[in-house]
């Protein structure tokens, strides 16, 4: 009795453990069902197989002579007559078909129309996925351009009002420099004192200074 194929053997082994919920065989035991495909295809094809992609792994096993059945959820069903469960004697008859009639020639044909179709099918959605996907962010970049536009304004609004602020107290401090000053100026004044010194400075006949003016009176 010969060896089974790699392939045939370790997907044989996966689907008869049955401790992987993304495969499972048929009631009768003479198909098996791809579950989730997606999920067998991340987490068990890296270590059983070579390829890492789902669809590569359906056109090796109809190479091998496996017929295929599309189900619901893209659920694939697989049947071949010397695959079943419980009889790993009959493996080693299951090999690559390499000389094929026209009707086989045909239908490989139509299989690879399928898968065809079926990718594009699949890579259309993903598509229309990354669309909406696109879409909306490109509605939050909006947003966040219109908000940035409105804090910006605002800080520009905060900082010219603080400019404007700072103005008034500047003028508010020199003001009350002014005053004090001239308080110091005025709280020694006497007027009885500036009075005589105006009389004089009348007859002596020189030019009067305004009697407004403090700078010539005397002071304590």
């Amino acid at each position: 009795m010969g060896k089974p194929k790699i392939l045939i053997k370790n997907l044989y082994e996966i689907v008869q453990s049955e401790k992987f919920d993304c495969v499972k065989w048929t009631d009768d035991g003479r198909a098996f069902i791809f579950v989730n495909p997606e999920e067998f295809q991340n987490s068990i094809m890296p270590e059983y197989f070579y390829s890492t992609q789902i669809k590569s792994l359906y056109r090796q096993l109809n190479s091998y002579g496996f017929k295929m059945r599309s189900l619901e959820m893209n659920q694939k069903m697989f049947s071949h007559k010397w695959f079943i469960k419980g009889n790993i004697s009959s493996l080693y008859k299951i090999e690559r078909q390499k000389s094929r009639s026209n009707a086989y020639l045909d239908k490989d044909k139509d299989y690879s129309i399928v898968l065809m179709r079926e990718e594009m099918k699949q890579l259309k959605e993903e598509l229309e996925t990354l669309q909406i996907q696109q879409n909306s962010i490109l509605k939050q970049i909006r947003i966040h351009s219109i908000i940035q536009t409105y804090i910006c304004k605002n800080i520009k609004k905060i900082c010219e009002e603080q400019k404007k602020f700072n103005l008034e107290r500047e003028q508010e401090r020199k003001l009350v420099m002014y005053f004090t000053s001239m308080f110091e100026i005025f709280k020694g004044f006497q007027f009885e004192i500036a009075s005589k010194i105006i009389l004089e400075l009348q007859d002596i006949g020189g030019p009067l200074t305004p009697s407004f003016s403090p700078m010539i009176f005397p002071y304590k």
